[in-house]
């Protein structure tokens, strides 16, 4: 059965967890579909920027940002949401195709978790989740 790993939290080493999943063979995306580096996380971010572009938009649709305090409540009825809904199991589709193993990292899933839950319901899929938190 395919394994989609989900990496949850925000600055807490969750670069790191994903990229230690890269290195144990689990697929993220191709090198160029990858946040890369940038002044507060000089070794790369490890996020797939598809999905960094759905989380953005769910999150605008729902007034907020990634750094919003919070909990956007999206209206899964209108059609622009039932759009980025169908992205999101359009991406993880995508993502199978090079593995049975797949790592999402983003941490605006940390906040948008109830809707990407119910999303994966609709795909055969067994889906774990990691949450990383740094005291």
């Amino acid at each position: 059965m395919k394994k989609l790993v989900i990496i949850l939290g925000m600055r807490s080493g969750t670069s790191l967890t994903a990229r230690i999943s890269q290195c144990m063979g689990a697929y993220l995306g191709e090198a160029d579909e990858l946040m890369g580096a940038g002044p507060g996380n000089p070794d790369g971010h490890y996020e797939n920027l598809e999905v960094v572009r759905i989380n953005d938009n769910i999150l605008h649709l729902c007034d907020k940002e990634w750094y919003s305090l919070e909990t956007p409540i999206p209206d899964c009825d209108s059609l622009q949401m039932k759009k980025e809904m169908e992205a999101i199991k359009s991406v993880v589709r995508k993502l199978f195709k090079k593995s049975d193993t797949v790592v999402i990292k983003d941490p605006r899933i940390s906040v948008l978790l109830p809707l990407w839950g119910e999303v994966l319901k609709d795909l055969e899929i067994d889906v774990n989740y990691i949450w990383v938190y740094r005291n």
